[in-house]
């Protein structure tokens, strides 16, 4: 077969796959347009490695899949690997640098914008779906470093590194009123980005949402504890910083244990391995949280709480209250921990979203 051919064939059996697992019709699927703005997450990369072995004999890094590339670029990574003389040459596909907010679509004439943070493991491709709200509000998913599209970015693992950050990504947009969703760790942050917009004097959001965490004045749920205890039990000092290697293994069993990284890995450690570091960091950032008294804001706060959530009590999401002077709102959504995934209730939580924010966004 020659290199043209060889090129097609196996770009055609790449879309094939690729589209079999986003449930796309394969001449639907745009080979140029990275498959991660086509709903591809970890668990479709971890499907896709699977035919790429059984089919082709290879095993490309899990890094290049966590991405989500074109198919286009998928195909020049594989051929380089089916041409042993190419191997060295430079990747196709490399991170964005300083991305902060991905998976944004752009609304000829929006009224609010809504910055989602996602939970701690998780990416901005959580909010890819985020779209379907009502047009007047612009959703921009934070994409914080060492995931998905920033997979090869060390990642943050102290709140005062990541909120300066954070606070620097979102100043250039806060050019129209806006609102902040969090998703567990993604509600701490949105909580405490809040906090320091207001300590510097500067735009507030006009409403918070947050899902799946205490207020951040309770102590630390079991969840928080059990991890930190299983990390003493193997030999480290709490939870272990990023870029600690050693002892691998324990650490790929404690991540693999986790609901994030079951979600995210499955039991391939080639996976694990990769998202390692992200993991750590984000623990990293709830361990090192302690809660400075402030004043409540003066915006209004909704919560969400899953009703099967094992890791949040229902008196723990409605302390959210005593944290502002607006009005306070707490749904039961259907669901558990993670209500917010396309497979649990994320529906039902757009409808609810878009009735909060819809008097703001009306205006």
């Amino acid at each position: 077969m020659d290199a043209d051919a060889q090129r097609a064939w196996v770009m055609e059996f790449l879309a094939g796959r690729a589209g079999h697992h986003l449930e796309m019709d394969r001449n639907a699927l745009p080979l140029g347009v990275p498959l991660r703005d086509l709903g591809f997450d970890s668990l479709t990369g971890l499907a896709l490695r699977r035919d790429i072995e059984e089919r082709l004999a290879l095993r490309p890094p899990a890094e290049l899949l966590l991405e989500g590339p074109s198919i286009e670029q998928l195909t020049r990574a594989l051929l380089r690997e089916l041409t042993p003389e190419q191997a060295t040459a430079t990747p196709v596909v490399t991170a964005s640098p300083g991305a902060w907010f991905t998976h944004v679509v752009r609304r000829p004439r929006p009224s609010l914008r809504l910055f989602c943070f996602p939970y701690g493991g998780g990416g901005a491709s959580l909010y890819r779906d985020w779209a379907r709200l009502p047009a007047n509000i612009e959703v921009w998913p934070v994409q914080s470093p060492g995931r998905e599209t920033r997979i090869h970015e060390p990642p943050i693992h102290q709140l005062d590194a990541l909120l300066p950050q954070l606070e620097s990504a979102l100043l250039p947009h806060l050019d129209l009123p806006f609102a902040f969703y969090g998703h567990s760790l993604g509600a701490l942050l949105a909580y405490l980005l809040a906090s320091r917009l207001r300590a510097r004097g500067l735009p507030q959001p006009q409403h918070l949402v947050v899902g799946g965490f205490s207020a951040p004045f309770l102590a630390p749920g079991p969840y928080l504890d059990g991890l930190q205890r299983r990390f003493r039990e193997a030999g480290f000092d709490g939870v272990p910083a990023p870029g600690t290697r050693e002892p691998l293994q324990p650490l790929l069993d404690i991540a693999l244990a986790t609901a994030e990284g079951r979600m995210m890995a499955g039991r391939d450690t080639d996976f694990a391995r990769a998202l390692l570091p992200m993991m750590l960091a984000d623990l990293k950032l709830m361990e090192g949280y302690r809660y400075q008294p402030e004043p409540p804001f003066a915006f209004p706060i909704t919560v969400m709480h899953g009703a099967s959530d094992d890791r949040v009590t229902q008196e723990a999401s409605e302390a959210w209250r005593a944290l502002t002077l607006g009005a306070f709102q707490k749904h039961v959504t259907p669901g558990d921990h993670f209500f917010l995934r396309a497979e649990q209730a994320q529906d039902w939580l757009l409808k609810r979203i878009a009735a909060a924010l819809e008097p703001r966004a009306s205006d």
